[in-house]
C-alpha cells in the first residue's frame, strides 16, 4: 500500500540526528543556533526562535504584539485545529471564517466580514502551499500572523525586463510575525516543534526580549533542530521532486471531472529544468509540448476536490493499493463542524470532498505511474446524461426515448438533443445554453459523424462519449445496437474500458490583418480544399518552421490516427492504429506523383499558407461538419491539443474487427 504521507528523511538527515546523540547534545544548544541562522537565510527574516510546539509560537507572537486577552482572532474554518484550541487556551475569542472554494483560503471579503464581527487580528493559514490575496487583506488595516507550515518556499513572482518570473515576496514575510510548523505532515519537518519568525527588525527587537528571558523548556532541542536544519538544506531538491510529480498528477486530472485548486502564481517552469532555471511566462508556455509545473507555489501535497463521495474514491484507490485521506481531517471544521457548518458552507463542502493523494520525493517511478493512472481513471457519480440522436435515422430517435426511460429508472436525468448531421454542428460551441455543460456523459445514437460532433463538446468538459452505432462503418461508434444495455450497465458500474483519443486544432490567421479569424477542433481530420470539385490550389507547408515544400493539389487532409480510416484513407493515406500519437498529412489528388502522405511528430505544429493560384474559393472543414471560407494569403496553423476525448468501448479488438468486416479484409469473395 502506498501511504498518503511519508517524511523526506533520508540517510543524511539521520546522520545529523545521530551525530547529536553521539555528541550528547540533545537539548537546546549549538544546533538550535545553526538551525535559526538557516531559517533566517531561507526566509529572509530579521530574527527567529525555534520552539517546542506551534501553540508556544503563537503565544509569544501575541505577547510581542501586546494583544490584549479577550480580543477576537480570526481563523479559517480549514486551518489546523490547534489554531482554535490555542486561541481559546490563551484566553482569546476565535472568529471562524469561511473560505474561497477555488483556493481553500480566506480572502479579503471574508476577512472584512470577520472584522465586522469584532475580529482584531488574522491568524492566516496558507493551506496546500497556496498564497492568499495578501495585498487586499493588508489593505483592511488589521495585523496578520502568517502560518507558513504548508507554504514554506512559496512566493509572489515578479517579472524582469524579459518577462521572466523571478522571486518576489516570500511566504514568511507577509505578516507581522510568521509561524513555521515542524510537525510530521508539515512541508518541513523536524519531528515536532515550530519556528516563530519576525520578518522585520522592529518586531524582532520586541520578540528578542521575550527570547532572552524564555525558559529552556520552551526551546526546540538540538535533536529536532538537526533534523530541521538538514531538511531546510535539502528543501530545493525535495521541492523540485514534488513539483515534477505534481505536474504529472495535474495532467492526469485535466480531462476528468474532479477539480483542483486555483494556484494564482502565474508562473510555470519546464520540468526538465532545475529550480534555478529561468521560467517561461505562462502565456508563452501554454502551447509548449514540454511538461511544465507551477514555479512559485509550494507542492506540499496533492489535493483533489471530488465530484463524488470521498468514501467511493477511497475504496477505489485502496483497490489499487493507494491510501488517500481527507485533506482537512485535522482542521477546525473537523473539530467544530456542528457549530460552524451553517456559517461556513464552502469550507464544509471542501472538508467533505477534498482528498489528498501521496506526494513526496521518496515515491518511486513505478509508484508515481500507478498514482497517475488512478487519478486519470477516478470514478464519478453519473447524474445527468445528454442523448444525441441523428435525425436522419428514425430508429435512433425511437431508441433515444427508450434509453431516456431506462436511465430514469436508474435515477439518471437525461436530455435528448437532435443532431441533423451538419447545420447544428456548431450551434452550441460558445453558448451559455451548451447542453454539454450539465452532462456527466453523452450517449450518441448515429454513426461516426454523430460521435465526431459529440467529441467536440465533450473534450472541453472532460466527459466520456458512449457511442451506439446506427451508421455504416462504426470505427468509433463501436457499440452495436444489440449490446448497448449490457455495455451501458457495465459503464455505469465503472467496469468498461474508456480510451482517450487525440484531437487537432486549426487556427486561421487572416493574411491581411494578421489576426486570428477562426479556430476549431476536430477528432478525425482538418481538410483544406477548393469549394468546387476538380480545382487545384497551391499551398506552402511548414512543419516546426521547416519547409516541407509547396503542394499543388485538390487539397490537403491533416488527420489524427483516429481519422486515418476516414477521408485520408480514401485519398491514399496510411491506416494508423488509433492509439498511436501521430499527425498524418495526406495530399488530396496531388498534381505531382511524387507527393506522398507523411506521418509527423504529434508535438509539432503544421503551418499551411494559401499561395496565389487560379482558384480563389477555398474552404477549411473540420470533421466534415464545420466549414469556413479562407482566402489567398491566409495561414492555417494546425496542432494537437493537450486535452483528449474519452470514448467508451473503442477497443483495439473492435477497431481491427471493423477493418476486417467493413473493409472486407476477410479474404472472401468481396475482398
Amino acid at each position: 500500500m502506498i501511504q498518503t504521507f511519508s517524511t523526506t528523511i533520508r540517510r543524511k538527515e539521520m546522520d545529523a540526528v545521530l551525530t547529536c546523540m553521539v555528541d550528547e547534545r540533545i537539548g537546546p544548544g549549538e544546533l538550535n543556533g545553526r538551525f535559526i541562522q538557516t531559517v533566517k537565510d531561507f526566509f529572509g527574516c530579521d530574527g527567529a526562535v525555534a520552539l517546542r510546539n506551534p501553540a508556544s509560537a503563537l503565544k509569544y507572537a501575541l505577547r510581542s504584539m501586546d494583544f490584549k486577552s479577550g480580543e477576537s482572532i480570526m481563523i479559517s474554518a480549514l486551518a489546523p485545529a490547534w489554531h482554535y484550541q490555542a486561541i481559546v487556551d490563551l484566553g482569546y475569542k476565535p472568529i471562524i471564517l469561511d473560505v474561497d472554494e477555488n483556493s481553500g483560503l480566506v480572502n479579503a471579503e471574508l476577512v472584512k466580514k470577520g472584522i465586522e464581527k469584532g475580529g482584531r487580528l488574522l491568524l492566516l493559514h496558507e493551506s496546500m502551499g497556496i498564497l492568499p490575496e495578501i495585498d487586499e487583506i493588508n489593505a483592511l488595516g488589521i495585523p496578520v500572523i502568517e502560518d507558513v507550515s504548508k507554504s514554506a518556499g512559496a512566493f509572489f513572482p515578479t517579472f524582469d525586463e524579459n518577462n521572466n518570473p523571478i522571486e518576489g515576496r516570500k511566504s514568511g514575510s507577509l505578516g507581522v510575525f510568521s509561524i513555521l510548523g515542524l510537525e510530521e505532515r508539515d512541508v518541513i519537518t523536524a519531528g515536532g516543534g515550530a519556528v516563530l519568525m519576525a520578518p522585520n527588525r522592529r518586531e524582532w527587537i520586541v520578540l528578542k526580549k521575550f527570547v532572552e528571558s524564555m525558559p529552556r523548556t520552551e526551546l526546540l532541542p538540538d535533536l529536532n533542530c538537526a533534523l530541521g536544519w538538514v531538511q531546510l538544506k535539502e528543501f530545493k531538491h525535495n521541492e523540485l521532486m514534488r513539483k515534477k510529480i505534481f505536474a504529472l498528477y495535474q495532467r492526469a486530472c485535466m480531462s476528468g471531472r474532479h477539480k483542483m485548486f486555483i494556484r494564482g502564481s502565474g508562473a510555470i517552469i519546464p520540468v526538465s529544468k532545475g529550480v534555478s532555471a529561468v521560467a517561461a511566462p505562462k502565456n508563452e508556455s501554454e502551447n509548449s509540448s514540454e511538461e511544465t509545473y507551477d514555479y512559485s507555489s509550494t507542492m506540499c501535497c496533492f489535493p483533489l476536490i471530488l465530484t463524488t463521495s470521498f468514501k467511493d474514491i477511497k475504496q477505489y484507490a485502496a483497490k489499487k493499493d493507494i491510501e488517500i485521506c481527507q485533506a482537512y481531517e485535522d482542521s477546525v471544521m473537523a473539530l467544530k463542524q456542528e457549530e460552524i457548518c451553517s456559517d461556513c458552507i464552502k469550507a464544509k463542502s471542501l472538508y467533505l470532498r477534498c482528498a489528498l493523494f501521496p506526494l513526496y520525493p521518496r515515491l518511486t517511478h513505478s509508484q508515481v505511474a500507478k498514482i497517475v493512472k488512478v487519478l486519470g481513471t477516478l470514478p464519478k457519480r453519473m447524474k445527468n446524461c445528454l442523448i444525441i440522436v441523428n435525425t436522419h435515422k428514425k430508429e435512433s430517435q425511437e431508441m433515444g426515448h427508450f434509453i431516456s426511460e431506462y436511465l430514469k429508472r436508474k435515477k439518471i436525468d437525461s436530455t435528448i438533443f437532435s443532431f441533423d448531421g451538419f447545420s447544428k454542428a456548431e450551434k452550441f460551441d460558445n453558448s451559455k445554453d451548451n447542453p454539454f455543460l450539465s452532462a456527466d456523459f453523452v450517449i450518441t445514437l448515429g454513426g461516426d459523424g454523430t460521435v465526431l460532433f459529440a467529441a467536440r463538446g465533450c473534450v472541453e468538459q472532460g466527459i466520456p462519449v458512449f457511442p451506439i452505432n446506427f451508421g455504416e462503418f462504426g470505427f468509433i461508434a463501436s457499440i452495436q445496437k444489440d449490446e448497448w444495455k449490457c455495455e451501458l450497465d457495465s459503464f455505469l458500474k465503472g467496469k468498461v474500458n474508456i480510451v482517450e483519443r487525440n484531437m487537432l486544432q486549426a487556427v486561421v490567421i487572416d493574411g491581411k490583418s494578421g489576426k486570428d479569424v477562426y479556430s476549431g477542433i476536430g477528432l478525425n481530420d482538418i481538410v483544406i480544399s477548393a469549394k468546387m470539385a476538380s480545382r487545384t490550389i497551391l499551398m506552402g507547408v511548414d512543419f516546426n518552421y521547416v519547409s516541407l515544400g509547396q503542394f499543388k493539389a485538390d487539397g490537403i487532409i491533416v488527420c489524427t490516427a483516429t481519422g486515418s480510416t476516414a477521408y485520408s484513407s480514401s485519398a491514399g493515406g496510411p491506416i494508423v492504429d488509433p492509439t498511436m500519437d501521430a499527425i498524418i498529412l495526406t495530399p488530396k489528388n496531388s498534381f505531382s506523383l511524387s507527393s506522398r502522405p507523411l506521418v509527423l511528430n504529434p508535438h509539432g505544429e503544421l503551418e499551411i499558407k494559401i499561395l496565389p493560384s487560379r482558384e480563389s474559393d477555398i474552404i477549411i472543414t473540420l470533421d466534415g461538419q464545420k466549414p469556413f471560407d479562407i482566402h489567398e494569403g491566409d495561414c492555417i496553423k494546425i496542432r494537437q491539443i493537450s486535452k483528449k476525448v474519452k470514448l467508451v468501448g473503442c477497443t483495439a479488438e473492435r477497431f481491427y474487427e471493423a477493418l476486417q468486416s467493413k473493409l472486407n479484409w476477410s479474404g472472401g469473395p468481396h475482398a
